[in-house]
């Protein structure tokens, strides 16, 4: 993993830079405008926690610690009592090593990472390919997610981009989501329970500032740390709107639905943009689309089957 190296790519408008630890997007920015929170340094971003960028594999979020495929049990490594946060945390593929290939073709850029594990204490044996995707005349970027094994075991993957647009914080950015339907929790509990009605101060559903919700949520003791379902599964309209007064973005799935997290933890990183994001108490909001993972039994993934998802992004440079 110290011998990881960053390298880059581009398209129209947007210079990505990428790293084979966690297969990951360490950097993007459209018409000179940064757009993630990136860590410049390799050590420092190879090992740094809260992911930055780096694909969730392979099983994004919280589930138990102990489940049961083909009625045998398998005990995961703990994070938290109980719980297992994004398939280990630190152990998980998200710091580990992929392999890599770059593809130029007439139209696009393409970026493959490949790495073939054994997913333990889970069964088998999983082949999975991430690939990004940039269209040369096109102002986006697609991030492709594949998976087969040999054996049934639990997949379900996404990534855990940190969004800024090279802002000192998120405060006045708009969030939209097509979702009306909103994860609840097992009492004093980060496990997720089900879906509820989304309430006033959870709701996306209109466009709505990003700062006057967090004052409402934060003020009750509460993180935005939530999964919500969308309406409609469709994946020709953009299912999440993030935006300020420079850029817009459209979130594009083939997912049902998307963590949101807004990270206020200011843990001391050295990021490439602006260093004062370090005091930020909401320095940047992750957009982790995924399917449920509640009850893990939804991404149970069958021998022989084949996991195919698919996220992107387009932006827009406002008037």
């Amino acid at each position: 993993m110290n011998n990881s190296k960053f390298f880059i790519a581009s398209s129209k408008s947007l210079l990505a830079r990428f790293c084979p630890v966690g297969a990951s997007l360490n950097y993007l920015s459209f018409d000179n405008i940064p757009l993630i929170l990136s860590i410049e340094d390799t050590a420092e971003f190879s090992s740094a926690p809260l992911f930055f960028g780096k694909i969730l594999a392979p099983v994004a979020g919280r589930i138990t610690n102990v489940v049961n495929i083909n009625n045998k049990e398998y005990i995961l490594k703990e994070d938290e009592p109980g719980i297992s946060l994004h398939s280990g945390n630190l152990d998980s593929l998200s710091f580990q090593d992929f392999n890599y290939k770059i593809i130029n073709e007439e139209k696009e850029t393409k970026i493959i990472f490949t790495k073939t594990f054994n997913p333990k204490p889970l069964p088998g044996e999983i082949d999975l390919t991430i690939t990004y995707s940039l269209p040369l005349e096109e102002d986006e970027l697609t991030i492709y997610f594949d998976a087969t094994t040999n054996k049934d075991s639990l997949v379900s993957l996404s990534n855990h981009i940190y969004f800024n647009f090279n802002t000192f914080d998120i405060n006045d950015y708009s969030l939209t989501i097509n979702s009306s339907q909103v994860s609840h929790f097992y009492t004093k509990s980060k496990l997720i329970k089900g879906l509820k009605k989304v309430s006033e101060d959870f709701s996306f559903t209109e466009k709505s500032n990003l700062k006057d919700k967090l004052d409402v949520i934060e003020k009750k003791n509460k993180l935005l740390d939530h999964y919500y379902l969308f309406d409609e599964a469709n994946s020709l309209i953009p299912q999440v709107t993030l935006e300020n007064k420079q850029i817009k973005m459209e979130v594009y799935t083939s997912f049902e639905g998307c963590n949101v997290f807004v990270d206020s933890t200011k843990l001391p990183f050295h990021f490439s943009h602006d260093e004062n994001t370090l005091t930020s108490t909401r320095r940047g909001i992750a957009l982790e689309c995924q399917n449920r993972n509640f009850p893990y039994s939804k991404i149970l993934l069958k021998k022989g089957e084949e996991y195919h998802h698919f996220i992107k992004y387009r932006f827009y440079r406002k008037k």
